[in-house]
């Protein structure tokens, strides 16, 4: 498992932000590394793709969250 988190570690630090939050990895950052990292037939891109995808929704998940909570603390300061 450490592995996949060092390959999705290593897809996240290029992800783009839409300015509101962190955007979902595409799938053109996925294929582009799936093949140097070793993931070169099909089923092993589909193995490969759905545990990044499943650790970008975690992620994803984790980040809307940490944004509700500093909004809320913004908030607090404010008043």
């Amino acid at each position: 498992m450490a592995y996949f988190l060092e390959c999705f570690s290593l897809i996240s630090r290029h992800r783009q932000s839409n300015g509101f939050g962190v955007n979902p990895l595409s799938l053109v950052d996925i294929v582009a590394v799936a093949a140097p990292l070793g993931f070169k037939t099909g089923d092993e891109f589909l193995f490969f793709a759905e545990i990044i995808g499943e650790m970008d929704r975690e992620f994803l998940d984790y980040a809307q969250e940490r944004q509700k909570l500093d909004s809320a603390t913004k908030s607090k300061r404010k008043s």
